[in-house]
């Protein structure tokens, strides 16, 4: 594989990653989020523990789990 393949990958890469983590961070600062996480602690973390992802909806007005 050459350098010039590899390169836009990379960057593809720590894009999407960077991306990822402003999200999460739009998440975690969503009312309706904050409100779900004081809720049930326990289910929170049980879903992070196996990995779970938030999300926003296309609104931003909700989030989703994956």
């Amino acid at each position: 594989m050459s350098i010039q393949a590899v390169i836009p990958a990379m960057l593809l890469a720590v894009v999407c990653a960077a991306n990822a983590r402003a999200e999460q961070h739009e998440v975690e600062s969503l009312p309706l989020f904050i409100q779900a996480k004081k809720a049930d602690l326990k289910r929170y973390q049980f879903a992070v523990d196996k990995g779970a992802t938030f999300h926003l909806t296309p609104d931003g007005k909700s989030f989703y789990l994956l």
